[in-house]
């Protein structure tokens, strides 16, 4: 009964098949296996042919059709630019850092990074086709439907557009040297070199946008200090005006030395006369120019008096006004001077920001290309056959094993 398991009977005719070599036919289980001229053709071998022939030969040819006879040409463009600040220095960040430990100041290395993750952003893709002209590109009839924009597994919403466009346009940033490339694959000369072009003018202007926001942020307080001052000043000012209508005085202390000058003067006339009327007195007691030298002196005595009490008298003297007109001076003469320096600040502020503030300076602008750099349609024909081949020959070698294993 073992033999028969491990034997299998064997039939041989006498007559050549094909009119040569003889044949014999076996059964056993693995099948039935035909010996020619002592040779065995196994249905293993056979189907070995078949999916070679399914899983390598026929992809390999499709890929074949496909890049040498379908696929459209690419054109890839590029453009080169760096970020710099008004003394000409680039941000690359090991400088900047250096310069932060240095000197404690703010890195601005960040600008080029930020440069190249908005050419990365849904924003840039936003912009560019603002006026549907990178759409336009991408889904020209001409385009093989494959890459074209929409195609057979591509959609057509905003996020399908997005992911094609992180596909065809690629920015890189070189930190040593501080240089940024932008590079586009477009099925045009043109159309490369348009969309490297408009994303060249978009970084720039994106920036500048940003140098300027940071510019006023970094300018913010400075402004609030100069507006809090000239508020100030208008209050103190505003508050001085009342007090001069209301008093009729427009400077108390000038008015007041006024006064004193007038009593200085009166003082001087006084003491003439009482000088006058002491020479008289000795000399003629009863002449008649006594009587009007007495009531001179009495009159001049009076206006000192006067003189003397509109300064420091009751009431509405000068003194009363003077204490509250110098605080109100003084308090309008200490806005003034603090508006003036805070004007000075957010001038010495500004300029030391203008000093700093980055800019985008093209390196290289983009040519217009005039050969195809992809695709390479030789190496991926060989790429999709090594890929083929190498995952039917595992497949293979794991099938051969199991059976092997289960014999």
């Amino acid at each position: 009964m073992t033999e028969l398991h491990h034997k299998a009977p064997t039939i041989q005719t006498p007559l050549p098949l094909h009119g040569s070599s003889p044949v014999a036919v076996r059964t056993g289980r693995s099948g039935v296996d035909v010996t020619v001229e002592g040779r065995t053709q196994s249905p293993r071998i056979t189907g070995a042919k078949l999916l070679f022939t399914l899983l390598v030969l026929l992809p390999t040819a499709a890929a074949s059709a496909y890049f040498f006879f379908i696929a459209s040409d690419i054109y890839v463009a590029e453009g080169r630019f760096i970020v710099r600040d008004s003394s000409g220095a680039v941000t690359n960040p090991l400088g900047n850092m250096l310069q932060a430990l240095s000197v404690g100041s703010a890195s601005t290395g960040g600008d080029a990074y930020a440069a190249v993750d908005y050419l990365e952003s849904r924003n840039a893709l936003d912009a560019l086709d603002a006026d549907g002209a990178f759409t336009s590109i991408v889904g020209k009839e001409e385009v093989d439907p494959l890459m074209r924009f929409p195609s057979l597994y591509r959609g057509e919403t905003r996020e399908d557009l997005f992911r094609y466009y992180s596909n065809l346009v690629t920015v890189k940033y070189d930190p040593s040297s501080g240089i940024s490339t932008i590079t586009a694959r477009a099925f045009a000369p043109d159309s490369a070199q348009l969309v490297v072009s408009k994303l060249l003018l978009q970084a720039q202007e994106f920036v500048n946008s940003m140098s300027e926001q940071a510019l006023s942020d970094a300018l913010s307080y400075a402004r609030d200090d100069v507006r809090l001052a000239e508020k100030r000043l208008t209050e103190s000012q505003g508050l001085l005006t009342t007090f001069r209508t209301q008093t009729a005085v427009l400077d108390p202390e000038a008015v007041a030395k006024s006064y004193l000058a007038t009593a200085d003067g009166l003082r001087k006339q006084l003491i003439e006369a009482q000088t006058r009327l002491s020479s008289i007195n000795q000399l003629n007691a009863s002449s008649p120019e006594k009587k009007v030298l007495s009531t001179r002196i009495q009159s001049l005595e009076q206006s000192i008096a006067d003189e003397q009490a509109r300064v420091v008298g009751n009431g509405k003297s000068m003194v009363s006004f003077f204490e509250e007109y110098e605080r109100l001076k003084l308090e309008s003469e200490l806005a003034n001077q603090t508006l003036v320096s805070a004007k000075a600040n957010f001038e010495k502020a500004r300029m030391e920001l203008m000093r700093k503030q980055v800019y985008l300076v093209p390196v290289v602008k983009p040519n217009l290309v005039d050969d195809a750099l992809e695709p390479k349609r030789f190496l991926s024909v060989l790429t999709v056959f090594i890929t083929l081949f190498l995952v039917y020959a595992m497949g293979w070698l794991l099938y051969v094993n199991a059976r092997e294993h289960k014999d």
